[in-house]
């Protein structure tokens, strides 16, 4: 067997090192990237804070809340927008029935009811020059037969229509556009039209 003189060992370990150092810097990004990934991954069900579970300790129960002006230190969900004023309503209908009514007196108001997860259970936008009135029951089945409307009994309704939305749990939100300070009182007025509150089944 033939001695390699020390000198070409040497040589030969400077030339692989740099091999050497790009399988470490290759195996560290591989581990970061799997590490993010699983983060990532992990993070949904890490986090419960859901918008809901935000608003309890601050807002009542079944009751409109009427919230002040956005501003950057006073916003109690991200990306609220400051050219809006809101009205929220946090609803339990598992105990009784909840009425929702909601005023939208033009352009630019609108209505969202979400369930306790965020799913977009009913939506609805104001008309220009056409100010609308609407009247939601909040129940959590319609499984219950609550008797025959009058229409089926071939009666005329004298009651505004009302529509059912089916969730046990949830959040109703209207905005209305903040057209400045001189407008701030007559849409406060308006916006204080809706109201929220649980009824007798």
């Amino acid at each position: 067997m033939i001695a390699r003189h020390p000198m070409v060992d040497r040589a030969i370990s400077l030339l692989l090192w740099p091999l050497n150092r790009w399988r470490i810097i290759a195996a560290a990004l591989t581990c970061i990237g799997i590490l993010h990934i699983a983060t990532t991954l992990a993070v949904s069900n890490v986090v419960n804070s859901t918008a809901i579970n935000r608003l309890k300790s601050d807002l009542p129960a079944n009751q409109m809340a009427y919230l002040p002006a956005i501003t950057p230190e006073q916003q109690p969900l991200p990306f609220m927008g400051a050219d809006t004023l809101y009205a929220m309503c946090v609803f339990d209908s598992s105990k009784s029935p909840v009425q929702l009514t909601a005023y939208l007196p033009g352009a630019g108001w609108s209505l969202a009811v979400h369930s306790r997860s965020g799913v977009s259970l009913y939506t609805a936008a104001g008309q220009e020059e056409l100010p609308i009135t609407l009247n939601l029951k909040l129940i959590p089945s319609t499984s219950q037969f609550s008797g025959l409307t009058p229409e089926a009994l071939g009666l005329t309704s004298r009651q505004v229509k009302q529509q059912i939305v089916e969730s046990r749990s949830g959040i109703a939100i209207i905005r209305a556009p903040d057209r400045g300070n001189a407008y701030r009182r007559k849409t406060e007025i308006d916006i204080e039209k809706s109201n929220c509150y649980p009824i007798d089944r």
